[in-house]
């Protein structure tokens, strides 16, 4: 896939199940949710998510993120919303943060900079500049 999903509502996609990939995508200026992971297994690559409340969020499934870029997501750059059930189920790992201190995580990472993860998201080694 390499597309441009901007100014949705609720979210600009959901993947709802399956395999999905997803590489050289943007995923911009939701109001809510870049991209909302509601079941399946989620591979992205080289893909930004900038300027929404939520870049990335994981309410069901497994996804792995890497040469990505989370940048001026409001409220989290990643939100592993099913935790503590599945504390593996999301990886972030080898992405710029939009810092070279990484995302901040206030166990993990409280003097990061860049923004926000929460908590059970792998997102160790991170980028320190951007892909």
């Amino acid at each position: 896939m390499n597309a441009i999903f901007r100014y949705g509502n609720s979210y600009n996609l959901n993947a709802n199940g399956g395999i999905v990939t997803i590489d050289f995508s943007t995923f911009a200026s939701s109001s809510n949710i870049g991209l909302y992971i509601a079941g399946g297994t989620s591979t992205i690559t080289n893909s930004q998510f900038r300027n929404n409340s939520e870049g990335l969020k994981l309410g069901a499934g497994v996804f792995h993120v890497s040469s990505s870029t989370f940048a001026g997501n409001s409220t989290w750059g990643v939100d592993n919303a099913i935790f503590p059930l599945a504390t593996s189920s999301a990886i972030a790992k080898n992405n710029y943060w939009n810092a070279s201190s990484g995302p901040h995580n206030a166990h993990l990472n409280a003097s990061g900079t860049g923004d926000n993860v929460t908590d059970f998201v792998d997102f160790v080694p991170w980028l320190m500049t951007g892909p």
